[in-house]
């Protein structure tokens, strides 16, 4: 299992040379490790307490998910909880409570629940973005889907991925003051696509659904 929370992209490194040198049969996944704070750009992060159902969180956490994917090439993601008691607040007493940051609850679901419904009656359900952010990885990466290299300092936070008819990129821009467009590579493509990225600011996550036209061939040749 690949441990999401290691801080740095130098110690997954170190971790997965060390996990195939000892076992070189065996793949390594990624396990989320459920509790884990951190900023967006995924500086500050450890396994920790406390409530984070902000895009803050969000973003670091799809840094974790880009990171094994892409990284380490990890074929599978397995998030272990996906209904969680632990928001760390009364929702009957402040209903808002849920989308607030606290240090009493847990960053370890999905969709949270009041734990004391059984007393107050409350049986709603809190669908936190880390609920949406795994909507879109499970949209676009489906099993058998293949991975295909991107070759820029961008490759880190974006996902190009195939199926055997299908054609898709996931990107992530955490930073709202710089906007870039990835270089995705035209190689093997089996389809005319040119990558178009709107201005968009960084709380729309992961750029959802996002047209890409087809592109024109010009004298031949695609620009």
């Amino acid at each position: 299992m690949g441990l999401g929370y290691l801080k740095s992209s130098t110690s997954y490194r170190s971790y997965i040379s060390t996990t195939k040198t000892r076992y070189p049969s065996k793949a390594t996944w990624m396990s989320e490790i459920s509790c884990s704070l951190g900023q967006a750009n995924g500086s500050g992060r450890d396994w920790s307490g406390g409530y984070d159902p902000t895009i803050n969180n969000v973003f670091m956490f799809s840094g974790l998910m880009f990171r094994n994917f892409v990284l380490a090439q990890e074929p599978h993601c397995d998030f272990w909880t996906l209904v969680s008691n632990g928001p760390g607040c009364s929702p009957t007493q402040d209903p808002s409570c849920v989308l607030k940051t606290n240090s009493n609850g847990w960053t370890d679901g999905v969709i949270y629940y009041d734990g004391e419904y059984a007393s107050n009656g409350n049986h709603d359900l809190y669908i936190s973005k880390h609920f949406w952010m795994s909507k879109h990885f499970g949209n676009f990466v489906k099993p058998g889907s293949q991975r295909r290299p991107i070759d820029n300092d961008a490759s880190l936070n974006s996902m190009d991925v195939s199926t055997a008819n299908k054609y898709y990129i996931l990107a992530k821009d955490s930073n709202s003051a710089k906007h870039s467009e990835p270089n995705i590579p035209r190689r093997d493509m089996y389809y005319s696509l040119r990558w178009c990225c709107a201005r968009l600011p960084a709380r729309t996550l992961l750029r959802s659904m996002l047209r890409i036209p087809r592109m024109v061939a010009q004298k031949g040749s695609y620009p």
